[in-house]
């Protein structure tokens, strides 16, 4: 299944990995997932962004997934109050969050709170067998 879903993850890296233009933040690397992801965790388990870049999460799946912080794996937590603490023990707020959907796309969410140098583990809360490693270049 996951020979199928080569095709996609080619060309969402390299829209995701375009240059760009000094004025603009750059676009990281894309998070994605296909059919059967649940099983067969993320097609992109492991991603590098640069400090400030936007990473969009694509999910071809038809199961909701997302791409969560794993806060408690990685022993770093958000500092302030983000909107999705909500969903978390108190003071275990991930850094970095993406809404739950299907077929679709969302962006992920405060990776402002990353550090350069840093990797980080991402898992999906529906799924927590899906993981993956984000990690924030020099």
């Amino acid at each position: 299944m996951k020979r199928l879903l080569l095709p996609f993850v080619a060309l969402l890296m390299l829209i995701g990995a375009a240059p760009a233009s000094s004025s603009a933040v750059a676009e990281g690397m894309p998070v994605v997932s296909g059919p059967g992801a649940k099983f067969g965790g993320y097609a992109s388990a492991a991603v590098v962004v640069q400090p400030g870049a936007k990473i969009t999460y694509y999910n071809f799946d038809i199961e909701k997934h997302n791409v969560v912080h794993d806060a408690i794996a990685d022993g770093v937590y958000a500092k302030k109050k983000m909107p999705w603490c909500r969903d978390f023990p108190k003071k275990k707020c991930p850094l970095f969050w993406s809404q739950l959907i299907g077929l679709d796309q969302t962006p992920v969410l405060g990776l402002e709170n990353l550090k350069a140098g840093q990797a980080y583990t991402f898992y999906c809360t529906l799924h927590p067998g899906m993981k993956g490693r984000l990690v924030a270049a020099p």
